[in-house]
Formats: C-alpha cells, structure tokens, sequence
C-alpha cells in the first residue's frame, strides 16, 4: 500500500509539522509512506492547490492523507483547500484529511470531498460542521520521552532543586501566555518557582500582543527561549516540573500531548478537548495557582505523573500509526 502525506514538513516551524513527522516516523513500518511537502508560509491559492494536487497524484498512491488546520491554509478564502480536494479527487487515490480544528463552514465542503475524515476527540466531532458519515476519532498520539529530569537539567543549567512550570509553543493569544504571566505573578506569591516560556512565534517581527507578552515576562523574571527545534524541546519537557497551559481556543493540544508523554502534570484550562486526558482542569487564575500550589508537593507531581505516562502509553505514535493503517485498508477494500 502507498500512502501519500500532504503536510508541512522539513524546516517548517509548525506543530503540524511535528505530528507529521512523529506520525510518519511510525507508519512506515505499516506502508511504503511518501510525504509531500506543503509550504505553509507561501499563503496559497487555487494555482498553488492545483500544483500541489498534482505532486501527490504523480506519486500514484493508494491514499492520500492531508493534514489540515485552517492557519496552514488560507484562511481568507476556504475555497482553497477545497480546490485542493476537487484535484485530488480526479485521481484514483482515496483521500484522508485529519482536521487538527474543527468548527467552521467550509467542513460540509470537506466532508463532501473527502473518503475519511479523522478527528482527535469527542469535542472535535461535536463541533464538525458537516456531516459526520465519514468522521472517525483517532486521538493526538503521544511522544514517549524518557530523558532523566536530572540530565536534562544538567544540560540546561537549571538548578536541580528549583519548581519549574513550563509554557510550550508559540506565543499567541489563543495559547493565553498573557494568562499564564497573570498566574505565575501570584504563585509566586505562594511559592518559590520559577517560569519557562518554550517557544518562538510565528513572524520575525512579532505582533503588538507578543511584544507586551515579552515585557510582562521580563518584568516577572520569565525565561523566553525563543524557537527550538524539537530535540531541545523535548529537553525543555523532561526539565520541568509541570506545564501550564491556558489556551483560550482550542480543538486538540500537541503541547499538552507532548507533556503527558513525558510523564509531566499538566495544569490547562476547562475546555471540553480535555475532558478525556489526565489534567488539571481548571475555570480561573486562581485556580490555576491553586493547583501550581499543589503540585509543588512532589508526591502530587507524582501521582498525575504517572496517571499521565498511562495515558501516553496507550496513545503511543506506535498504537496511534496502527488506527491509521487499520483506517486505509478498510477504505481501500470499500
């Protein structure tokens, strides 16, 4: 079986990029797997949809599997990505779109279009615009990272016995790193600790948000990385003792599955994508101190530790990459 994967790939600063790449790292020991790179920061068109349809046709493969998320297309005009589908239907290959967000008009378009849809949980598929005939669940896998927190603070600089509370990816408003500022100023309060904000963002010149974010985190004593590649950030997840991480919107977290694989305590907000996964749900700022408090009690970092490495070890990219071929082989035999 061939499969095809549409999706950012190789430099690209992209969390999409990262599933792709942990996906594929997995699914090629089920398929001959072949990706085909989608470059996100050319904002594409309908030309650029057709061009990139008929890369992966050239490939004659069985199926083609195209990540989506609407901020890697054109947000301005759907009818792009639906460009994309309309091509890739003149071919013989059946077509799998992940949605990595769900809740917009263009779906019904999608869910027309496409043979299989995957989306990562129950709030995703509620919230599916089209119809769901062809939508399956199959979750966020998880990376298993077993770096020893101790070498990872060695190689980092990060003392030993410092509480650290990490914030991963890129700084945006819909990741709410302005909240976790405002939650950090009154754990300290409470607690000696320290804050990591992980991660760049998006354009070399910033946004207005971006540059108050970085201030107020200079004034608190925040450490700001910047962007790291995905070793480093897998150091940066073994170093911690928890992450926060208060998004405002979301459908699905790379962070947060990321976190869990890595054994970590995750402190989020109260939003339906998290209902199924081991983490502090919480409505306030306050309660986000209160349970930043808590878990600096190692026991309690303990305990959702290992409630969270449960759960990454049943979502592993290896279990995650066999739902996948499990799903074309079925298509392929409709």
């Amino acid at each position: 079986m061939k499969v095809a994967l549409v999706s950012p790939w190789g430099s690209a600063r992209c969390g999409i990029r990262s599933y792709t790449r942990f996906l594929a790292e997995e699914l090629s020991k089920h398929v001959e797997l072949w990706v085909v790179p989608h470059y996100r920061y050319a904002p594409p068109d309908r030309g650029y949809a057709r061009w990139l349809a008929r890369r992966a046709l050239s490939l004659e493969p069985d199926i083609i599997h195209v990540q989506h998320e609407y901020g890697i297309w054109n947000p301005l005009d759907p009818g792009v990505f639906l460009e994309l589908l309309r091509e890739l239907g003149r071919g013989r290959a059946r077509v799998v779109v992940t949605m990595h967000s769900t809740g917009f008009p263009a779906e019904a378009g999608i869910a027309g279009l496409a043979d299989a849809i995957i989306v990562h949980n129950r709030c995703m598929l509620s919230a599916f615009r089209g119809s769901r005939d062809k939508v399956l669940i199959i979750p966020h896998g998880c990376r298993l990272i077993d770096i020893p927190r101790g070498a990872a603070r060695r190689r980092l600089g990060i003392d030993p016995g410092r509480y650290v509370v990490g914030v991963f990816g890129f700084v945006d408003w819909r990741k709410g790193h302005d909240i976790a500022l405002e939650v950090f100023a009154g754990l300290r309060r409470r607690v000696d600790a320290e804050m990591v904000f992980v991660g760049g963002w998006h354009t070399d010149s910033g946004n207005p948000y971006m540059q108050q974010v970085l201030a107020r985190a200079r004034e608190l004593g925040v450490r700001v990385t910047g962007y790291v590649d995905d070793a480093a950030f897998e150091t940066w997840l073994a170093a911690v003792d928890v992450v926060l991480h208060p998004a405002r919107a979301v459908s699905e977290s790379g962070v947060v599955c990321a976190a869990l694989g890595a054994g970590k305590p995750v402190v989020a907000t109260d939003h339906p994508a998290f209902e199924d996964k081991p983490v502090l749900r919480c409505r306030t700022v306050e309660e986000m101190v209160e349970a930043l408090q808590s878990l600096a009690d190692p026991g309690q970092r303990d305990e959702w530790g290992r409630r969270a490495r449960r759960y990454a070890e049943q979502n592993s990219w290896a279990k995650i990459a066999e739902k996948h071929a499990e799903l074309y082989r079925k298509l392929l035999t409709r």
